[in-house]
Parts: C-alpha cells; sequence; structure tokens
C-alpha cells in the first residue's frame, strides 16, 4: 500500500487464478547487497547435512525430547570438520537459541557472517558438550 517491496514472485500457476509463490523480502536482502558489493552470492556455510530428531532416533540415543537436530554428514575440510563436529552429533543449540528441527540450523547458519565464531550445544555419546566453529564460504561444488 506503501509501494514497498515485501516479496520476489518465484513462480505462477498457470492452472490456478491468483495462484503464486514469492520469497519474503527479508530472505533477498542479503543476497541483493552481496550481488552489489560482490558480484555473487556468498553464502554461509557450516558444512552439515542435518535431519529430524525422530522418535526412533530419540529413542535410540535416550533424549529428553526430539528439538534439535541430529548431524547424519559432515563435509570433509569444512568448518564443522575442523571444529570437530561429528556424524550423528545431536545439535542442541546456537549461540544459546534452541534449535528446534533441522530448518532451524540452516536459518541460523543462513543469517551469520562469514569467518564469525558461533557456539554449538551438542549432545554427543549421551553427554552434553560445547564446540566453538568459524562460519566459512560455501563452496561453489557443493
Amino acid at each position: 500500500m506503501e509501494g514497498e517491496v515485501i516479496g520476489i514472485n518465484t513462480a505462477v500457476s498457470s492452472q490456478g487464478q491468483g495462484i503464486g509463490f514469492a520469497i519474503p523480502i527479508n530472505e533477498i536482502k542479503n543476497v541483493v547487497e552481496d550481488l552489489k558489493n560482490n558480484g555473487e552470492i556468498i553464502q554461509p556455510w557450516l558444512g552439515v547435512s542435518v535431519g529430524q530428531i525422530s522418535s526412533g532416533v530419540q529413542n535410540y540415543f535416550n533424549l529428553d525430547n526430539n528439538k534439535g537436530a541430529i548431524i547424519l554428514d559432515v563435509f570433509p575440510n569444512s568448518p564443522a570438520d575442523k571444529a570437530g563436529l561429528k556424524t550423528y552429533d545431536i545439535i542442541k543449540e546456537i549461540d544459546q537459541e534452541i534449535i528446534e528441527n533441522p530448518n532451524d540450523v540452516v536459518n541460523k547458519v543462513n543469517q551469520k557472517e562469514i569467518d564469525e565464531r558461533i557456539l554449538l550445544k551438542i549432545i554427543r555419546d549421551g553427554e552434553t558438550e560445547i564446540i566453538f566453529a568459524r562460519i566459512g564460504e560455501k563452496p561453489n561444488q557443493i
């Protein structure tokens, strides 16, 4: 109503009248800044693949709840690898903010700056540990 951009169209359904999909402008702002400043998109990267904590995972690891994200893979030479994160670690918090699900991990990492130091609260072998990692730049081939 005031002429402000609130989103960018990404797809429109030709089958349905008025049905479309858009990316919220808050998700686009960093991309636009990267393009203006660097001529390319620079994406923050931790270097892990994470999954949902299912009831089976919760029972197997004897977790109190299903909040968090389980690390399914750690990319070699990634910031996560250099910090000592391992497959089957459970990420419970990033920078003292509770992780509800794998999307929270992705969102938190995407909000960080390259080379920013983050604190991860994890559960490994039934023990809570604190690990520090530095956010890296996502390689083009991943």
